[in-house]
C-alpha cells in the first residue's frame, strides 16, 4: 500500500523546477540562434545571457 500524501500535488516546486529551466533553456537557444547570423558568436552568447536572465526573473 502507497503512503497517503495529503494535500500534495504534482506540480510543486520539484516539478516545476526542470520545467522552468527547459523552458529557459529553449528560448535562450533560439534567441542564439536567431541572432548568431546577424551579430556572430559575441551577439548570440550575449542574447542567450540576457533571455535567460530576464526569463529567470520572470518566470521566478
Amino acid at each position: 500500500m502507497r503512503p497517503s500524501r495529503a494535500g500534495s500535488s504534482d506540480d510543486g516546486p520539484e516539478r516545476r523546477l526542470p520545467l522552468r529551466w527547459l523552458v529557459i533553456a529553449l528560448l535562450a537557444g533560439l534567441a542564439a540562434v536567431a541572432s548568431y547570423p546577424v551579430g556572430g558568436a559575441v551577439a548570440a552568447i550575449g542574447a542567450a545571457t540576457a533571455v535567460a536572465a530576464a526569463l529567470h526573473k520572470m518566470i521566478d
